[in-house]
Parts: structure tokens; C-alpha cells; sequence
């Protein structure tokens, strides 16, 4: 740790509105970088579209200089060029060989396991016919490319078996101090019901028992050397068991649900946890916020879209009668694929129900104004 100076950050990574939105609120200067450079992001920071991900990333952290550089989604998978960037600035990330080893399902299999935690098992493909499994890859990222295996299908290199479990997705997001890891709240994960795919999150809170374990799991992070913001993936069955699947060292997708239980942006304490002092962290004293129920849900495109102002009216329209708010709004001319993010919505009610209900009817309201 250092007394480090940083004024300017450079946030990085497949989408970084989230984390700009956070850090800007901070009152740094946000430089973002990531594949969509949406007019939202571009409100609070300077942005670059990554036109060859992630490998331009490196070049432009020497176009901008930032003082401090912060990764987000999926970058993690690219221990190489964590690196790279390691040796160019401050990097406000795990050590790069701390951050390969929680991303080795075996190594963190092994580590977890020692620890009394429950780790899915990892198959070999000479003993795959007992137990259900999955075929994930490596390089994972909000579920995408993680399927049932088939007997008959062959398995490339950059995928390997884990032993599918059935229960309830969700997540818990820390923040690791160098004298305390402090649990930010936990998130039931919205999926797709054909695939993994992460679709969203709702703030969703867990059973005493289910948040001393997590408490526990935080204090093995901490231990380990970690520190700043991040996210664990698990599962929660029904006996109120927890099964680890995933460790992310950085800001996550659901952490802004969680930004209005404290008193300072998140990116705030994640820079500052870093430093020798970090930032003593508070809850806030609203307690009408408490009373929300937070949830976010991303709309994904059913047909090719090109984005115009009049479909982003009818997008603006929907919200506006739905109380809810839009973020990672593409920017006009943009052409959107089949399947791909068009845009985020964000909303809260009284109950976790009711959440998720509203959530999914404006998904569809969205997906239908983006046919008018």
C-alpha cells in the first residue's frame, strides 16, 4: 500500500457506466474506456469505444496518463495485460498473481475448500457419466457461453467441467480494507430460463446463517491480501447452503443498488482502500431507503435495432411511466445485434416481488417500443 495522489482514474473494462457514474459522484475526473462509450457515460467522463478488446486498452492508458486505473467486467480475465497495465500505472486491482489464482477453478476449488467452503466439483472427461455438468469456460463473464454439457460434444481447450447444483443465483459484494472486510449487501441474480446468461440483479437479503458464512468468506479474502471493492458469485439452495462459484476482483454489476446504503460512493472507498488510511466507511442514516427494494434488469435486443431518436423517445416514454430509469443508453446511429445489451433499467419498490414484476414488464414495454 501507498500514499497515492489520484485525481484522475481511468476506468476499464467491457461496460464501465456503473463504476464512471460512481467515481464521477466521488469527484474524480473519470476517463471511461469500454465497448459502448453510452451517451450516459459520456455525461460523466471522457469515454473511448474499445475498438479491439481488450488489447487497445494498454495504448490508451498511455494516451490519457491517469493517475490510478480501475478494471471492471471480464477484464480480469486477461491476467497478461493486467500486467501490462501494472507495469504503465497504479492499478487499483489484486496482485496479479493472487488475482490469476482466485480465477483457477482449481486452485480456487482448493483454496475454498481448505476453508470449509463448498466449491463445485471439477470433472474430468473420462468420469462425466454420474453427475449433471456444466461446460464453462475459463475466461467466464456474466454467464455468457456456459452450457449443459452433451455426451458427444468435444470440449475445446478453454473450457472445463463443473458439477451443475441446483439453487438460487446470487451474489455478495464486499469491500476489503487492509483491517476489515465489510459485507455491502448480497443480490438475487436475474437469469435467462433457456441459459446463464446474467440478466439483471434485485437486492435481496439472506438468512443469518447464510450472512455468517458470508461474513466468514470475507475474512478469508481479507487474508488473503485482497482489498478493495469485489464480488462473489454463489448459490443458495434450499437448506440455506452456500455453494461459491465465482470470485470478481472489482467493481460488479449489481454494486450500484447497493451505492444509497452508504455515505460515499463506492469507487470512493475502493481507491481509498489502497491507500495506507483507508476510508472509514458508514452506512447512511435514511431510513426510508432502507424500506426500497433496488433491482436492475438489462434489455436485451430480440432484432438487429439501429438506434434513432425517435425509438430513444419511445424508450424515455416507457420509463417515464414506469417511474423507472434507463442507464447505458446507446447513443443515436448505433446498430445493435440480435441478442446484444440495448440498454438498462433500473427501478425499486417495497418488495422483492414487485421488483422483479415491474422489471420485467418494462423489459417488455422497451423490447416493443424498439419495434415501433
Amino acid at each position: 500500500m501507498t500514499n497515492l495522489d489520484i485525481s484522475r482514474v481511468l476506468l476499464a473494462g467491457a461496460s464501465v457506466r456503473a463504476a464512471a457514474e460512481s467515481a464521477h459522484a466521488a469527484g474524480y475526473q473519470v476517463i471511461a474506456v469500454d465497448l459502448f462509450a453510452d451517451s450516459d457515460t459520456q455525461d460523466v467522463a471522457t469515454c473511448e469505444a474499445i475498438q479491439n478488446y481488450p488489447d487497445d486498452i494498454a495504448s490508451l492508458i498511455g494516451k490519457y496518463q491517469p493517475d490510478g486505473v480501475c478494471i471492471t467486467g471480464a477484464l480480469e480475465n486477461y491476467p497478461d495485460l493486467i500486467q501490462r497495465i501494472r507495469c504503465q500505472t497504479n492499478l487499483l486491482a489484486p496482485p496479479t498473481p493472487l488475482l490469476a489464482k482466485i480465477r483457477e477453478p482449481k486452485l480456487l476449488s482448493s483454496l475454498l475448500s481448505q476453508a470449509g467452503f463448498h466449491y463445485p466439483e471439477i470433472g474430468q472427461s473420462s468420469n462425466l457419466q454420474v453427475k449433471r455438468w456444466l461446460l464453462k469456460p475459463y475466461q467466464s463473464a456474466a454467464g455468457h457461453r456456459i452450457q449443459f454439457h452433451q455426451p458427444t460434444e468435444q470440449v475445446p481447450d478453454t473450457h472445463y467441467f463443473q458439477e451443475y447444483i441446483e439453487g438460487k443465483s446470487m451474489g455478495a459484494n464486499f469491500l476489503i480494507q487492509s483491517n476489515q472486510a465489510i459485507l455491502l449487501g448480497t443480490v438475487e441474480h436475474i437469469t435467462s430460463h433457456d441459459n446463464f446468461e446474467f440478466h439483471g440483479a434485485i437486492v435481496s437479503s439472506v438468512p443469518p446463517t447464510v450472512e455468517h458464512d458470508l461474513v466468514r468468506l470475507g475474512s478469508l479474502l481479507n487474508h488473503l491480501g485482497l482489498r478493495g471493492l469485489l464480488g462473489v458469485d454463489f448459490l443458495l439452495t434450499n437448506d440455506n447452503q452456500i455453494t461459491i462459484l465465482e470470485i470478481n476482483p472489482r467493481y460488479t454489476a449489481s454494486m450500484e443498488l447497493l451505492e444509497p446504503r452508504w455515505q460515499a460512493p463506492l469507487l470512493e472507498y475502493h481507491i481509498k482502500a489502497f491507500t495506507e488510511h483507508p476510508f472509514p466507511i458508514q452506512a447512511t442514516a435514511d431510513a426510508c431507503l432502507d424500506q426500497l427494494v433496488h433491482g436492475k434488469r438489462i434489455v436485451y435486443a430480440n432484432q438487429s435495432l439501429h438506434i434513432d431518436l425517435h425509438q430513444l423517445h419511445a424508450f424515455q416514454q416507457v420509463a417515464a411511466q414506469s417511474s423507472a430509469i434507463l442507464s447505458d443508453i446507446p447513443q443515436v446511429g448505433n446498430t445493435i445485434e440480435t441478442g446484444h445489451p440495448v440498454l438498462t433499467i433500473r427501478t425499486s419498490s417495497k418488495s422483492l416481488q414487485q421488483t422483479q414484476n415491474d422489471l420485467a414488464r418494462i423489459t417488455h414495454q422497451i423490447q416493443a417500443a424498439a419495434r415501433v
